[in-house]
This record gives structure tokens, C-alpha cells and sequence, in this order.
């Protein structure tokens, strides 16, 4: 028996060295990544398996050491530190910020935020003005007369909003503009939903391709007042709806919008696009 204790001993002792090395290994990394969780619990977290790998390590030899000793009934103290594992941490999805809209889905309803430039804009409303009391009213297909809470702000044609073709030297009214025009025609003579669908079925395009026209849309009315939330909501029910008030009346007695409908002139569609996206 004794002879039997002498050699656990004399195993124990020499796996003695390696158990320690091991302790203050673990140690010297947990202190020395004890800055750098702070600094970034990024870094961190990708630290986080090799900690774990070495607390496993740790194990594998402390349960060696005790099926030496287990048969003997003999106790000896484990005089090695334990490697505490650090608990995953739970990273906080970081705010995204990017050049294009910002699309959040909201029971069921778009919202999108367009980024300003720091132009001033052409419309000139109060500061945090908000669609809800804008309303806009179409003068002819050419001009749309604009109203912050019942007073007049001001007549603008499609050059003055931006809403010309960017690739060309006549300046013709641009996707955007038509699309507007279709939309207020529409909601005038409440033809019902306005889905993406029946949107680019009414015109005769692709539904991705009403997507880009309605963002230029957006973007471009953005850009104009200053606000910057979407002047459209979206559900699939109702489709496209403005936040703002929105009068067709000369569009529709006038019978000046091309074949009351809009002439989307095809022949420029991906041009525009193209240039202005």
C-alpha cells in the first residue's frame, strides 16, 4: 500500500508543474482579458472558446488526478486555482446607419426615413413639420400649389421640386412625377387599393420597378419640404396612402395628365432611374 501511495505521489508530483502552468495561464489570460472585455465586448466574446477550452483542459487534469487517487481513498487537496468561466455576453445589436432609407416594419405599416441634404429646402415650412398638415393641390400636371395647415406656402412646378429628368437637356418631368400624378388620380376618383400589384399592373411594369419609382417619389418629396419620414404609408390592404392631403381636381375636370392616366414615357424608364437612384 505504501509502496502504491509513493507512486501516486510521484505522479502527481509531475503532473504538478503542468496543472500549475495551466492555472496560471488561465489566470494570466483571465486578468489580461479583464481590459479588454471592457474595451470591446466583441473581442471579448470571441475570446470567450478559448477560455472555455482551457477551463476543459483543467478539468481533464483535475479528473486524471482523481482516478489516481480514487482507488487509494485517499484525499488529496487540489491546491490549483479554478478557472472561472465567464459568462457569454449578450451583445446589443448596433444602430445601422446607410445612405438609403431605413425600412422598419410597424404593425404592419412601412416607415422609411430619408436622409436630407443640407440644401435648404425649396418648400419652406415651419421647423419639425409634419405631413399630417400638408396638403397639396394640383394646379395642372405641371404645377402643384402646396398649404402648411390652410395657409398657402407656394406654387411649384417639377423643376423647382427636382422632379426633372437628369439626363437630358429638356428637363421633362421624370418617373416620379407620373407616379405622383397616377397616385392623386387614383385617390381622387378612389379606384381602390393601391398595392405595388395593381400599381405597376396600371402602368404596365414591373413590380420592382414601381418600388424604385415610388422611393424616388418619396425621396424627392423628402428632399423638397424637409421632412424627413416617408410621405406614404403602406399596408396590403390599402396599398400606397399620403400622410399628406392631396387635391386632383384639375387633373381630373381638366383631362390634362396624358390619357388620364399618365404617359410614364417607357422609352426613358431605366435612364431615369439609372441616373437619379
Amino acid at each position: 500500500m505504501e509502496a502504491s501511495i509513493s507512486l501516486t505521489n510521484s505522479i502527481l508530483s509531475s503532473l504538478q508543474p503542468s496543472l500549475d502552468m495551466v492555472a496560471r495561464v488561465a489566470e494570466e489570460a483571465d486578468k489580461a482579458m479583464a481590459p479588454i472585455r471592457e474595451a470591446t465586448k466583441e473581442y471579448h466574446k470571441m475570446m470567450q472558446p478559448f477560455l472555455d477550452e482551457v477551463a476543459k483542459q483543467q478539468k481533464v487534469f483535475s479528473d486524471l488526478a482523481d482516478s489516481i487517487v480514487s482507488p487509494f481513498l485517499y484525499d488529496f487537496p487540489s491546491i490549483h486555482p479554478q478557472v472561472e468561466l465567464q459568462p457569454t455576453l449578450k451583445i446589443s445589436e448596433p444602430v445601422k446607419t446607410a445612405p438609403t432609407p431605413v425600412l422598419i416594419a410597424q404593425n404592419n405599416i412601412q416607415k422609411v426615413i430619408f436622409p436630407i441634404k443640407k440644401n435648404k429646402p425649396v418648400v419652406c415650412l415651419p421647423d419639425n413639420a409634419e405631413w399630417k398638415n400638408v396638403e397639396m393641390k394640383w394646379v395642372n400636371d405641371r404645377i402643384i400649389s402646396i398649404l402648411y395647415k390652410g395657409k398657402p406656402v407656394g406654387k411649384y412646378d417639377w423643376t423647382t421640386l427636382d422632379f426633372a429628368r437628369k439626363n437630358t437637356n429638356d428637363e421633362r418631368p421624370n418617373v416620379a412625377w407620373y407616379l405622383f400624378q397616377h397616385i392623386s388620380l387614383a385617390i381622387a376618383k378612389k379606384t381602390g387599393p393601391l398595392t405595388t400589384y395593381i400599381l405597376a399592373r396600371n402602368i404596365g411594369k414591373k413590380d420592382d420597378a414601381v418600388a424604385k419609382q415610388k422611393e424616388l417619389l418619396s425621396r424627392t418629396l423628402c428632399k423638397a419640404t424637409g421632412i424627413t419620414d416617408d410621405p406614404f404609408r403602406y399596408n396590403s390592404k390599402t396599398g400606397y396612402q399620403p400622410k399628406f392631403s392631396i387635391g386632383a381636381k384639375m387633373l381630373l375636370s381638366g383631362e390634362e395628365l396624358h390619357r388620364s392616366g399618365g404617359n410614364f414615357h417607357d422609352e426613358t424608364y431605366s435612364d431615369d432611374l439609372e441616373e437619379e437612384i
